[in-house]
């Protein structure tokens, strides 16, 4: 059966289907990328809070801890009042006897 379309005509409708699917195919990968980058962004932000909360609890363990070995350093150099010296015994030496 012969086309009523010239061969030119007919090579370019065939190229404006091609153009036509190259444009829809184009838009879908697009669309699934936006979509993409969509998740990334909320996992990122997900991602910082979790970095911002951890920070605050390490600044908070390291307050800790410098406020106990400041204390403990205190109490072991004599200056926390009782005596001082390690297990508040002022520093004196025990001697036990056999019974």
């Amino acid at each position: 059966m012969a086309s009523h379309l010239p061969d030119a005509d007919a090579t370019g409708f065939k190229l404006f289907g091609k153009a036509t699917q190259a444009r829809e195919r184009k838009k879908a990968y697009l669309t699934e990328q936006e979509a993409k980058a969509k998740g990334l962004e909320l996992r990122n932000a997900e991602l910082e809070q979790r970095v911002s909360t951890l920070q605050n609890e390490n600044n908070t363990l390291r307050q800790i801890l410098k406020n106990t070995t400041a204390h403990a350093s205190k109490r072991s150099s004599g200056s926390g009042g009782g005596g001082g010296g390690k297990g508040g015994d002022g520093g004196k030496k025990h001697h036990f006897t056999k019974s």
